[in-house]
């Protein structure tokens, strides 16, 4: 009984390593690609694109490192969980996102083509931690 008691707390570290790695991993990819993104603008001498792709990359990355905070918060708790916190971590990325695409739109000279290129930078970066990584299933 303590044997499977210690064996299943191992493999939580052990998952939680994982995901640990999965975001990590994925940040970097993120990072990768949008740095990729930019030096291609920029070697094109298209400062708007470069422009709408750094704001977006970034928007984009530090909402995903946000999220994964709070979700890791959030499956970490014992006991009830309390939504009024979950809702207010939502709502403030949410507000955040909103500002600074209304700000960036209505008064800064980006591509918007390239804004939402950079939106989609860390879901692309998920996506190939995940094919990088190999989509095994999870042992129980």
């Amino acid at each position: 009984m303590i044997d499977q008691l210690l064996h299943r707390i191992e493999a939580e570290d052990a998952r939680s390593d994982e995901d640990r790695r999965l975001i990590r991993s994925s940040t970097v990819a993120g990072l990768g690609c949008a740095l990729f993104c930019l030096l291609v603008s920029i070697l094109f001498a298209r400062w708007d694109w470069a422009l709408g792709l750094l704001i977006g990359s970034g928007l984009s990355l530090s909402n995903f490192r946000l999220l994964a905070n709070s979700a890791s918060k959030w499956v970490g708790q014992t006991g009830t969980v309390r939504t009024s916190s979950i809702w207010k971590g939502f709502l403030a990325r949410l507000l955040l996102s909103g500002v600074v695409l209304a700000v960036s739109i209505l008064y800064l000279p980006i591509n918007v083509f390239g804004l939402a290129l950079g939106l989609f930078v860390a879901q692309g970066a998920l996506l190939l931690s995940f094919f990088r990584h190999g989509m095994r299933p999870e042992e129980r």
